[in-house]
């Protein structure tokens, strides 16, 4: 159960749940940060203190590759360029990027549909070779195979719904987009078990490949580290609430829940 004053969900009893911890990504001296994973920051606008928090979190990054793994925003879309709500993190994202980090922006089911900036990579699940681990990433919603939530994403991401948020605009396209996200995911709610067991299970198919050494992926929410049949599942949290981050430093995975 989670701890009274504890924000992150609770985690079944066999996921290894860090110790909370604040600081930006960097390791001590000597260590090489070669991979971070932020996801889920579900981030509302200009007065969304994770937005802000977020962007400094950016603004102080050390490291040679970003991977943004999905819903970085709550409802994301692209008019010509990103909504105006969002131009404080992207502007983050694009200084990032001026500093030599490589990042890489997988979208979720909240975000898409956004264009990322020139800079940004834009990729699917994906494998990193990392310090000699060999990591898949993805979003996490891949193996949620629920009638409804794969008939909705069918949806939203057809041919007509972009047409129709595209016709809309900015202002009344996302006002759409926001209803259909609903409220955000409450950082002390209980994870979604059915959800968490089907992405063990996605996670245990791929490392049957012998050249996996791990699975990392958020979207339930869930900040923890499962050991597998053929390798580790990292669930990487959300910076939504639990301000979680995953890293990796010296081929040694690491995860970073400050919580609040």
């Amino acid at each position: 159960m989670t701890a009274a004053g504890d924000p992150r969900p609770r985690c079944p009893p066999d996921c290894v749940v860090p110790a909370a911890g604040g600081g930006v990504a960097g390791g001590g001296v000597g260590d090489s940060v070669h991979l971070v994973v932020v996801s889920d920051a579900h981030l509302l606008g200009p007065e969304d203190p994770e937005q802000a928090a977020l962007c400094a979190f950016l603004d102080g990054l050390r490291c040679d590759r970003l991977v943004l793994l999905g819903d970085m925003l709550h409802a994301g879309w692209t008019w010509g360029g990103p909504h105006p709500d969002h131009h404080p993190f992207f502007s983050a994202l694009e200084r990032t990027c001026a500093r030599g980090v490589a990042v890489c922006w997988v979208p979720g089911n909240h975000d898409f549909g956004v264009q990322v900036p020139p800079a940004v990579q834009a990729a699917g699940p994906h494998v990193v070779d990392c310090d000699g681990r060999r990591l898949l990433l993805a979003h996490g919603d891949e193996p949620d195979r629920s009638v409804g939530y794969r008939a909705l994403r069918g949806v939203l991401r057809s041919r007509a719904f972009s047409g129709l948020v595209r016709g809309l605009g900015p202002d009344r396209g996302m006002a759409l987009l926001r209803r259909i996200a609903g409220p955000r995911h409450p950082p002390e709610a209980a994870p979604p078990r059915a959800l968490v067991t089907a992405q063990r299970e996605w996670a245990a198919r791929q490392l049957r490949d012998p050249g996996l050494d791990g699975v990392i992926m958020g979207h339930s929410h869930v900040l923890g580290e499962v050991a597998l049949p053929g390798g580790t599942l990292w669930h990487t949290g959300a910076w939504l609430g639990l301000r979680s981050w995953l890293e990796v430093i010296d081929g040694q995975v690491r995860l970073h829940g400050a919580g609040g």
